[in-house]
């Protein structure tokens, strides 16, 4: 320490570090879910979007298979039930009221763009 991360965030302190190793220990979780069903390949490095006055996460990915998401006529809708109830680690700059697990479309959203 100190130094930058890849999104420009300065790591300067051991509050800052832990934020950021969790923030990593979250994104971590996603792929690994993500992995459950299917190799998700493109991924594209998250980045953080305004809407609606809320700041989100966003990211990108592919799969070879994608069959392999569908469920009940849903094209992603085996990777929502794979989320449900998934801990995630909060406290760390996400808006308040954040749920500490994934609830699909209320903290967790997917869309297919086949």
């Amino acid at each position: 320490m100190p130094f930058d991360t890849a999104q420009g965030i300065r790591i300067d302190t051991d509050q800052a570090w832990n934020r950021a190793r969790n923030q990593q220990r979250n994104w971590e979780t996603i792929n690994q879910v993500l992995s459950l069903r299917a190799l998700p390949t493109d991924i594209t490095d998250p980045v953080v979007i305004e809407q609606d006055g809320l700041r989100l996460w966003q990211f990108e990915f592919s799969v070879e298979q994608p069959g392999a998401l569908v469920a009940d006529g849903d094209t992603v809708g085996a990777l929502k039930h794979d989320c449900v109830g998934v801990p995630m680690i909060t406290n760390l700059t996400e808006n308040a009221g954040v749920d500490d697990v994934l609830i699909v479309d209320r903290n967790i959203t997917f869309t297919c763009s086949q």
